[in-house]
């Protein structure tokens, strides 16, 4: 179960138990399901697709619901330790310089005793 922290205790609790019966009756309210897509433009001269950017507006109870989603499955796959321990792309606290130090530690640990080390980027 999510906590949530609303100076209201009635709008918590009516928040807390609409996403509640909707992940355990597999039901979402499909009002949720629709945004509105604002194309905005980039440049000064709008000639074609690629000068605009499409931002999107989403209901606040999508917002609420996809923020406790990836919470969640955050905690189900940090605490059940899924994910490599070299997986360092969309984890907190790991980034793409921790990555090149662990490729550089790697190599120059095995060029130190002596291996051939071949670096592919694909």
């Amino acid at each position: 179960m999510m906590q949530l922290s609303i100076n209201s205790p009635n709008i918590s609790e009516q928040l807390l138990k609409l996403v509640n019966t909707s992940f355990s009756n597999c039901n979402y309210p499909t009002s949720s399901l629709t945004s509105i897509v604002l194309p905005i433009q980039k440049s000064k001269n709008v000639e074609q697709l690629s000068d605009l950017r499409p931002i999107y507006l989403q209901p606040i109870l999508a917002n609420f619901v996809e923020k406790f989603v990836h919470n969640q499955l955050t905690d189900f796959i940090n605490t059940n330790k899924i994910l490599y321990n070299a997986q360092f792309g969309f984890r907190k606290s790991y980034s793409t310089a921790q990555a090149q130090l662990a490729i550089t530690e790697f190599i120059y640990k095995n060029l130190k005793i002596g291996n051939i080390c071949i670096l592919r980027h694909c």
